[in-house]
C-alpha cells in the first residue's frame, strides 16, 4: 500500500479513528511526543520564582550539565542541576508524575483516558498495550497525589453544605465512610463513582481530587484542559507515590 492509498483510507475514518490513527502514528515517531513539548511550559512555570533544589527546597542551585534520556521516541536532552546545600543533582522533573518516565509520549493520551474516566485496561488497550494496565495504576495514582495538593478557592457569599455517604472499603470490613460536600455535587459525584466499581477507602481523597479537578473544568476532554492537567501535575511533589503503592495495592 502506498501514501496515497493511506491518505484515502484515513480521510474515510471519522473524528475518534483519525485521533487513534494520530496517537498511533506520534507513539512510533521520533520528535513529535507533546509531553517533551510541555516539559517547557513546566520548566517556565517551576522555575518562575527562580531554581528550588526538589530535596532540601533550598535556592542555592546551578546548572549541573545535561544529560541524555534513551525513550521510545528517541533521545531527549534534559538539564541537569546541583544544589549548593545538600549537594544532591536533580533535574526539572524530579519528583514528579513524569520522573524517570521511558514513555513521555504516552502521557497526554493517558490524561485524556483519565478525563474521559475510562478503566485501567480500556486506557491500557487505548495505548496499544505498550504499558500495563497495573503500571497505568502507578501513573494514575501519581498523578491524583499532585491533583490533590492543588488548592481549592476559599468560599464566599452563600454556602450550601450536605452530607453523602460511601461504603468503606476493606477486605473483610464493611462500614460508612462520610463526606461532606456540597449538596449539588451528589448526582454527579455518585454517577461519576459509580463507574469504578467500588474504591478502596484508602483512594477515596485521590478520587474526590479527581472529580474536583474535572468538574472544575466541565469535563471537556479537550487540547489546553490535557495539558493544563499534565503541567499542574508536574507542578507538586510526587515524591513518596511510588514507595506508598505497591503490587498488592493494586485494584482495578
Amino acid at each position: 500500500m502506498n501514501l496515497k492509498d493511506l491518505k484515502k483510507l484515513a480521510e474515510a475514518l471519522d473524528d475518534s479513528g483519525k485521533r487513534e490513527l494520530i496517537y498511533y502514528l506520534q507513539s512510533r515517531t521520533k520528535g513529535l511526543a507533546e509531553p517533551i513539548r510541555a516539559i517547557d511550559e513546566i520548566n517556565e512555570q517551576k522555575h518562575k520564582d527562580g531554581l528550588v533544589c526538589p530535596h532540601c527546597n533550598n535556592h542555592s542551585v546551578v546548572r549541573f550539565g545535561k544529560y541524555v534520556v534513551k525513550t521510545r521516541t528517541g533521545e531527549v536532552k534534559r538539564q541537569r542541576y546541583r544544589c549548593k546545600s545538600c549537594r544532591q543533582t536533580f533535574n526539572d522533573l524530579t519528583n514528579t508524575p513524569l520522573q524517570r518516565t521511558r514513555r513521555p509520549h504516552l502521557w497526554v493520551r493517558f490524561i485524556e483516558c483519565m478525563i474521559e474516566g475510562f478503566s485501567l485496561r480500556k486506557c491500557a488497550v487505548i495505548l496499544h498495550d505498550e504499558v500495563t494496565h497495573v503500571t497505568l495504576f502507578y501513573w494514575r495514582h501519581k498523578i491524583l497525589v499532585a491533583l490533590k495538593q492543588i488548592p481549592t478557592e476559599d468560599f464566599q457569599g452563600i454556602v450550601e453544605m450536605d452530607e453523602t455517604y460511601f461504603l468503606f472499603s476493606e477486605k473483610g470490613k464493611r462500614n460508612i465512610y462520610h463526606i461532606q460536600n456540597v449538596n449539588s455535587y451528589h448526582s454527579r459525584l455518585k454517577k461519576w463513582m459509580d463507574r469504578f466499581n467500588g474504591i478502596a477507602t484508602k483512594y477515596l481523597e485521590h478520587y474526590l481530587a479527581w472529580f474536583r479537578y474535572l468538574d472544575s473544568k466541565e469535563y471537556e476532554n479537550t487540547a489546553s484542559n490535557k495539558k493544563q492537567m499534565l503541567i499542574k501535575s508536574c507542578l507538586f511533589t510526587v515524591k513518596d507515590a511510588n514507595t506508598r503503592h505497591r503490587s498488592r495495592d493494586f485494584s482495578y
